[in-house]
This record gives structure tokens, C-alpha cells and sequence, in this order.
């Protein structure tokens, strides 16, 4: 088959068309009298004809797609191909393209029907005979006429626009059995159905990496290549507001606005004329109700094409009441569905006379659903962004929006409900995934479940259930949230409200704010107590023995401990029992007994293997090497230390690892391994402040200022010692599995006040317990060797060491700032680098540039360089 060579037309591109007209009949001759050519495909006796009329600007984007579908085309046993996809895909454009590329291939021509204004099915053999000039004899039909004027044409016919006429797709079989050179290429939202059709989805355009936004806005000019959409919405833009440039404070609004998009090129179009109103950014803003905006198309393009919700609107309106019923409902999920999800919520009243599971495959035909990578086995279906938006329209406009909602509400609480006892246990990973696929949906209902007193039941309910599926998948402040605001909107006591207290504890435990997390707790006990349920009273017991333990009130946490575990016991719960017993270890552990809590936690580390979760086993590890670090057989501990690390590591379990990387920092630092400790407590550092564990960056940065005390760095221990203090006395406690307890850390800190003196401890005191806390983390984290200097609460000022002073008056954040100047660092780079916004960057620079009496950036490298700043 010879290789595809490029059109003699015009180049031809966007997303758009012109209106095609009849080609005139062969040298003078009646239609459908022209005799038929015997030259082999690709073999031209005379130029060929054709009616297209192409766009003048280039394609973007659809290079492979163009190649791909010309391949296909030119296979011999390929007769029929149906371009798929959305409105507002391009289906039309590719086309042409396509079409206008292989019309030296096709002897006898290329001809374009648009099928646009057609809604009756036998009519299409109507419009295809008009632009053909083939005319209906009397006495005979239609078809047959057709039929002899192609039965020998070596002839590509483009269809376009066949979705509302699919019905006629036997007359084009027709038409393909009896011509044997005839090719067809067909462009529809669904499918024709017929023997030997082969289909070519079309996708929407190349669009940026969302996780490379950064990057984009640093260099947009050598990354806009690499996203069609960026490219097509650059080149439109550019159409209606020719001084339009890609630069750094636009590029990443420009990709989030193509990502939004979901690639549509109508779409892209549309929004790039508002340019003319909106800067990318206020655009961005306001796609929320983007089918309210993307309008005012061109005239000349189809009155469907003009506004993005008549584009889809056409394909709705192609539904059957039914389908339509069905779509509208399905809109109510957010990023995606399973066939199962459908059923409950899309037909629950089996009031729909279409089979869901053949109204969702016709809807996926239709593409207005969108089949997504399967999930646990599980095939996911999902609509693009800007159809999804349309189909919530409908939902609102509906009388049933209430209770579809209320529906979708209920499916999701059944879910996190029945899946929340497999997450206790080894089939953990895959119900996380399970989740993780309807993350979205859980929290549209969660949102749902808030605005209205009456949902209140099923939003605690939900929140409570998700609450081990956030503590496993480390959404710790977002589960907070979710519980703490359930439970402000009722005091009904009930055991969904019980329960909320408790995940309301356990997280509040997992942040360190050991006050909040006690009022919880206490509360939730009293629940469960008058309730009656001795399950619930226990597993709110348990958490309430580690915050005793963590507020060091000794005889409280055994008690609450021996209770929960005496409790769990009879209820015959192994997986609460053995994570009961650990806590119980621990308290026990921290009062000197340590044979007993070895007893404890080798019971626990028995049932753990017996329910087959390694989660639990690395807890126990690292409760046993805990022991053996308080004995200081630092042999036996480190081994069971490093081992529960990897498994933790594996796990992803951030607030476990935290807790390893804490009890292991500090045996290598009582081996005198300080640069080892002192990794493992950097580690730790920004692990517990990215999960919000407050009590655990309190004690990470005392342990630094330890470091530092025993490195004669002495003004830098007592800022660690401050800060960490103060921390601590808003947390309210301790962080757990640690060798230190509070009179060591008064020692610590009484040994400097003596070390340095009074006057300048109490001044250095100040400064630390002045500092932020990302001003502590990030001081903490600066090698000592860096020149010191202490940012006061307000970012734009500093307080530097008495001994440590910068020319013209410059701060030591300026400096860092000027630093990252000079390296040629665009604002949002150093944004990135310092953890600050980039309106403070330009803040610094701004003052930089006044205390040095500079204007441009090449001034103020000279000065750096001269005061040996860089």
C-alpha cells in the first residue's frame, strides 16, 4: 500500500470546517454515466476531484492521530471507519485533514457530506447523491442509482455528523457491499454497527502534566511545544488578542485552564476568545460555570459549535427519555463510577424501562460516558469535566435532584460502612484502593450530608466509618475536618455521634493535640457507656489510655488500658485486642515494668500474626525494641527497630514512620551516632510536620537542640529548646515509644541557662520561643555551619544574632533571597526553594533593591559579589 503523501491543497487545521458544496459531475458527463477507472489505488490518470473546502491555519496536536487514521484508510480490507468521540473533539477536523492528505490516493476523488442539518435517516442518501450530482431516475430507486454511479469508483465519501441519523447506517452497508473500491469515512458520536466497521476513537489533545505546573511557569516557551492544548489555545488566543504571549505569570494558568478543558479543542477555542475580557488567571476562575461562558463561536461555524452547551445538548438531545433519565442521574458521582454504584443509584426505584448496564453502554457509545482504567477489577466508568457540568444542569433542573443525591449519599455510607472491617486486617490494600478510586464521591457526600440538619446523621455516620481509611491513607487533618464539623451540627447522643467522637480523638492523637483529643474521648466513653455497647466503650478506653500516657498521668492510663483490654477480650475482637494491648504495653513500659509489658506485647505480636496484618506486626517490632531500648540492649533493639521501619516504609503509614524514625534517632544518639540521629530526626522532622503531629515535631526539635548542645553550638540549642517548649505547652503532652522523659528535657535546658549565663539565655530563650513554627522547622533543618539567624513572626523581618550582622542593612532572609537572585532564579523558583509565596519574594526583592540603591538585577549580583555575599 503506497505511503500517504501530503494534500496539494491548502493546509488545514483548527477545530472548525467550512460547509461543503456538490463537485461537478466528470468532463460535462450525466453523473451517473461516468465511467468507471481500473487504475490501481494511488496510481492518478487525472487529477482528482474533490469538494473540500479546508481551514487555513494548521492542525495542532494531530499528528499521530492523522497518520494513524490515513494507515488505516489505505489498508485494503478496510472499508468503513468511524471516527468517535465527544463534542467538541475534532472528530470533524481530523477529517478533513485526513481527507485532504489522501486525495491523490483516491482516482476518482474525495467527496464531503455533512450531515448536520439532517434529522431524518432517509434522507442521507439524499445529501450524499447532491454532492455526488447523481440524479434520481423515475422508476428506480435512489439506492440503486448511487449504487452503479459508485459500483467501480475508487472514491473516498466523508460522512459527517452521523449520530443523529445512525439509523441509516444499513443503506451506507449497502452501499459498501455492492462498490468493492468504494471508502468510507465516517464521523459520529456512536457508532454505525456494521460488519467490518473498525473504529478510531479520537482523544482530546495532548495536555500538560499537572504535576509539572511549576515548571511550566519557570520556562513556558520551551514546554508549550510538548502540549497541544496549550499550543491550540496559544494560537487562538493570540487570533483575538494579538499582544497575547506565554510568560511565566500565565503559563500555569493557561495549562490549568486546558486541563479543566479536558483537552476539548471547541472547548479550548472558546475559552481563549474570552481573552478579550478575562486574563488567563480570572478565566481559570470562572470555568466553574464554564458552560455559562464558553459561548460566542464564530458565525461561520454550526449554530451546535458556537456555545459548548449546544455541543452537547446535540448529543442529549439524541437520548431517548430514558437514556436521558439515566445520564442526568449518573452526573451525580464525581470522578467516576462502577457498574454496581450505577445500579443503586441510577434505577433504585426500577422506575427506568432501560436496562442500566445497557443504558450505561449506550451512553459510553454516545460518549458522553468515558470508560476509565479499571479499578481492583472493577471496570470505572466517568464523564469529561464539561459534559459532566451539562449533566448536573439537568440533575438541578430535575425534581428528582434531592433524592439522587440523598441515594448517592447512601450508597457511599453502605460502602465505607461494610468495607471499614476489612481495613483491620491483610485485606487492607485493596479495600484502600477500592476507596481511593471513590475518594471523590465520598467527599462530595460528605459535603452533601452538611448542608442540611436532616442529612447530619448520615454525615457522622460516614465520617466515623472513614475514619481507619484516613488514619491508613494519611489523611489526617482532612478526616479531622470532616469529623469535627458532623459534629457541631448535632448533640444528639447517639452512637454515630460516639463514634465520631472517638475518630475525632484518634486523629487529634495522631496531630498531638492531646487536649482536644482527651475532651473527645471522655465524651465518646460517656456515649458508649449510656448506649450500652461494651465494643464502642472499649475502643474509645484504649485511645484514652495514650493520651494518659502521652499527658504522663500514670494511674489513669493503666486503668483505662486494663479496662479495654478486659473488655475486648470478652467481646472476642483479636485485631482491637492486640492494638489494645499495645497501648496498654507502652504505659505499663513508661512505669518500669518492663517484663510485663514483654508479656503484653508478645501476646500482641501473636494475635497480630494470627489475623495476618503486618501493620500490626511492625507495631509490636517496635513495642518490643522499645523495651530492649530502655534496658540499653541496644543489640537486640535495633534489629526489631530498623525491620518495623520497612515494614512501616512499605506501608506508607506516615505517622508510624514518624515514630519509628523518633525511637531509632534516638538509640543511635545514645550510641554516639549523631550524624546518623541526626538524619533520622531531619526525617522525622518533616514527615510529622507534613501529617500536623505537633507533640512529635515539639520532641524532634528538642532532640536537635540536644545535638547541638553536645556540638558547643550553644545559642542554637537553647532557640531549639525554646521553641520545642513552647510547642509542647499547646499540645499538652508527650509523643509516644521515646526514651526521654520530661525531667531530662528540664535538665537539658537548666544546663544551658548555666552554661551561657542568664542574661544571654534569657535573650536567646525569647528569640526561639518567637519563632513560627515553618520559621522552627526550617531553622532546624539549616546545617549549623550555615551562618545563623533567627526570622522573627513577621516573615519580612528578621532577628539575627547579636554577633551577625549584613551590609546596607540587609536581612538574613534577604540575603538568602539576594542569594537566589543572583543565581538567576525566577520569582516562583525561589518561592518554591524558601517555602514563601511569591508575592513575599517580591516583597524581599523589593526592599533588597531600596536598601542597596539598585534598580536591575545585574546591580545587585555586583553587590554581592563585592561583599562576599555569593
Amino acid at each position: 500500500m503506497p505511503t500517504p503523501r501530503p494534500s496539494r491543497g491548502r493546509p488545514i487545521s483548527d477545530q472548525t470546517y467550512a460547509s461543503a458544496v456538490p463537485a461537478p459531475a466528470d468532463e460535462g458527463k450525466p453523473a451517473d454515466l461516468c465511467a468507471p477507472s481500473d487504475a490501481p489505488l494511488g496510481h492518478l490518470t487525472k487529477p482528482p476531484s474533490t469538494n473540500l473546502l479546508l481551514p487555513r491555519s494548521p492542525l495542532i496536536g494531530r499528528e499521530h492521530e492523522v497518520a494513524a487514521v490515513q494507515d488505516r484508510l489505505l489498508q485494503e480490507q478496510v472499508s468503513l471507519l468511524t471516527l468517535t468521540g465527544p463534542g467538541g473533539v475534532g472528530k470533524t477536523r481530523l477529517a478533513l485533514q485526513v481527507a485532504s492528505n489522501l486525495l491523490d490516493h483516491f482516482i476518482d476523488g474525495v467527496s464531503f457530506v455533512s450531515l448536520a442539518s439532517i434529522r431524518e435517516p432517509n434522507l442521507v442518501l439524499t445529501a450524499i447523491a447532491q454532492i455526488l450530482g447523481v440524479r434520481e431516475s423515475a422508476g428506480r430507486a435512489l439506492q440503486e442509482s448511487l449504487q452503479d454511479y459508485l459500483r467501480d469508483k475508487q472514491l473516498l465519501l466523508v460522512l459527517d455528523n452521523f449520530e443523529q441519523v445512525v439509523t441509516a447506517a444499513p443503506l451506507v452497508g449497502a452501499l459498501l457491499i455492492a462498490c468493492r473500491r468504494l471508502k468510507v469515512l465516517v464521523t459520529s458520536r456512536a457508532t454505525l454497527h456494521l460488519y467490518g466497521e473498525q473504529e478510531f476513537p479520537v482523544p482530546p489533545l495532548a495536555l500538560p502534566d499537572g504535576k509539572r505546573l511549576a515548571i511550566l511557569e519557570k520556562t513556558p516557551e520551551s514546554n508549550v511545544t510538548q502540549s497541544a492544548a496549550i499550543e491550540l489555545f496559544c494560537q487562538r488566543a493570540s487570533a483575538v488578542k494579538p499582544d497575547f504571549v506565554l510568560i511565566p505569570d500565565n503559563a500555569a494558568d493557561v495549562a490549568r485552564i486546558c486541563i479543566s478543558l479536558d483537552g476539548l479543542p471547541l472547548a479550548i477555542e472558546l475559552a481563549a476568545a474570552r481573552l478579550k475580557l478575562f486574563s488567563p488567571l480570572a478565566l481559570l476562575a470562572r470555568l466553574q460555570q464554564r458552560l455559562t461562558l464558553l459561548t460566542g463561536g464564530p458565525h461561520d461555524l454550526p449554530a451546535r459549535q458556537r456555545t459548548l452547551r449546544d455541543e452537547i445538548a446535540w448529543s442529549y438531545d439524541l437520548l431517548t427519555a430514558d437514556e436521558q433519565t439515566l445520564f442526568r442521574r449518573l452526573a451525580v458521582f464525581v470522578g467516576g463510577f462502577t457498574l454496581e454504584a450505577a445500579q443503586a443509584v441510577g434505577n433504585v426505584n426500577k422506575d427506568l424501562a432501560v436496562d442500566v448496564l445497557d443504558g450505561v453502554a449506550t451512553l459510553v457509545n454516545q460518549n458522553l460516558l468515558k470508560q476509565m482504567e479499571p479499578s481492583g477489577g472493577e471496570p470505572r466508568f466517568s464523564m469529561l469535566e464539561t459534559i459532566h457540568e451539562y449533566g448536573l444542569e439537568q440533575l438541578a433542573a430535575s425534581d428528582e435532584a434531592e433524592a439522587i443525591r440523598r441515594y448517592h449519599a447512601i450508597f457511599f455510607l453502605a460502602l465505607a460502612e461494610t468495607t471499614e472491617p476489612e481495613l483491620l486486617g491483610p485485606y487492607r490494600e485493596r479495600v484502600l484502593v477500592r476507596l481511593e478510586a471513590e475518594l471523590d464521591n465520598l467527599r462530595s457526600a460528605l459535603v452533601w450530608s452538611e448542608s442540611d440538619l436532616n442529612r447530619t446523621e448520615i454525615g457522622l455516620r460516614l465520617a466515623g466509618a472513614l475514619t481507619w481509611f484516613a488514619h491508613f491513607s494519611n489523611r489526617f487533618s482532612e478526616a479531622r475536618g470532616w469529623l469535627v464539623t458532623s459534629l457541631q451540627r448535632t448533640t444528639e447522643p447517639t452512637a454515630a455521634r460516639a463514634k465520631a467522637l472517638w475518630g475525632a480523638g484518634l486523629m487529634a492523637i495522631i496531630q498531638g493535640d492531646f487536649l482536644s483529643a482527651r475532651t473527645a474521648l471522655e465524651t465518646s466513653k460517656t456515649l458508649w457507656c449510656n448506649i450500652g455497647d461494651q465494643r464502642g466503650l472499649a475502643i474509645a478506653l484504649r485511645e484514652l489510655c495514650l493520651v494518659q500516657n502521652a499527658q504522663r498521668q500514670f494511674v489513669a492510663t493503666q486503668q483505662y488500658g486494663g479496662e479495654s483490654v478486659a473488655l475486648l477480650r470478652a467481646v472476642d475482637s483479636q485485631w482491637h485486642l492486640a492494638l489494645a494491648l499495645d497501648n496498654l504495653g507502652i504505659a505499663v513500659a513508661n512505669q518500669g515494668d518492663q517484663m510485663r509489658a514483654r508479656l503484653l506485647f508478645q501476646e500482641e505480636l501473636a494475635l497480630f500474626r494470627v489475623v495476618d496484618d503486618a501493620w500490626g506486626l511492625s507495631g509490636a517490632m517496635i513495642s518490643l525494641g522499645f523495651i530492649a531500648s530502655q534496658q540499653g540492649d541496644y543489640s537486640t533493639a535495633c534489629p526489631l527497630l530498623e525491620e518495623s521501619l520497612t515494614i512501616r516504609r512499605t506501608l506508607a503509614d506516615k505517622w508510624m514512620i514518624t515514630n519509628s524514625l523518633n525511637l531509632l534517632g534516638e538509640v543511635r544518639q545514645q550510641q554516639g551516632e549523631l550524624e546518623h540521629a541526626s538524619n533520622l530526626y531531619h526525617e522525622c522532622l518533616v514527615l510529622a510536620n507534613e501529617i500536623g503531629d505537633k507533640a512529635c515535631v515539639a520532641h524532634i526539635l528538642h532532640h536537635l537542640g540536644t545535638l547541638a548542645q553536645s556540638q558547643t553550638q550553644h545559642e542554637r540549642a537553647v532557640r531549639l529548646f525554646a521553641v520545642a517548649a513552647a510547642l509542647r505547652e499547646v499540645v499538652g503532652g508527650f509523643t509516644f515509644h521515646t526514651l526521654v522523659d520530661p525531667v531530662e528535657q528540664e535538665r537539658s535546658i537548666a544546663a544551658m541557662r548555666t552554661l551561657i549565663g542568664e542574661e544571654i539565655f534569657a535573650t536567646t530563650w525569647v528569640q526561639g520561643q518567637a519563632l513560627t513554627l515553618e520559621q522552627a522547622i526550617a531553622y532546624a533543618l539549616t546545617p549549623p555551619s550555615t551562618p545563623e539567624a533567627v526570622t522573627a513572626a513577621d516573615p519580612t523581618k528578621s532577628v539575627e544574632s547579636p554577633l551577625l550582622t549584613f551590609p546596607a542593612g540587609l536581612t538574613a532572609r534577604e540575603v538568602e533571597v539576594l542569594r537566589l537572585v543572583v543565581q538567576g532564579l525566577p520569582y516562583a523558583e525561589i518561592a518554591d526553594k524558601l517555602v514563601i509565596s511569591r508575592r513575599t519574594v517580591n516583597a524581599h526583592v523589593t526592599s533588597i533593591f531600596s536598601k542597596l540603591g539598585v534598580t536591575t538585577r545585574a546591580a545587585a549580583t555586583r553587590f554581592a559579589i563585592d561583599y562576599h555575599l555569593v
